[in-house]
């Protein structure tokens, strides 16, 4: 996505989160260092959700696949 954003109903968004620290957690090394941070917008009704970490990276063919 061209903005970094993407749009989750409820459901959809404990999905992604869930998946995200699962596999963060299988791909990275014990010494790699993981943070999640989810913020609400209250004017808004949104959630902001962004998740870092010291890890290596994806290559292309997974960049790709990332929202499957």
């Amino acid at each position: 996505m061209d903005d970094g954003y993407a749009w989750a109903a409820p459901p959809g968004f404990q999905f992604v989160v869930s998946n995200l620290v699962s596999n963060a957690v299988r791909a990275m090394k014990d010494s790699a260092a993981r943070r999640l941070a989810i913020r609400g917008e209250s004017k808004s009704g949104f959630v902001v959700l962004r998740f870092t970490d010291t890890g290596c990276g994806m290559d292309e063919a997974t960049k790709a696949r990332i929202f499957e």
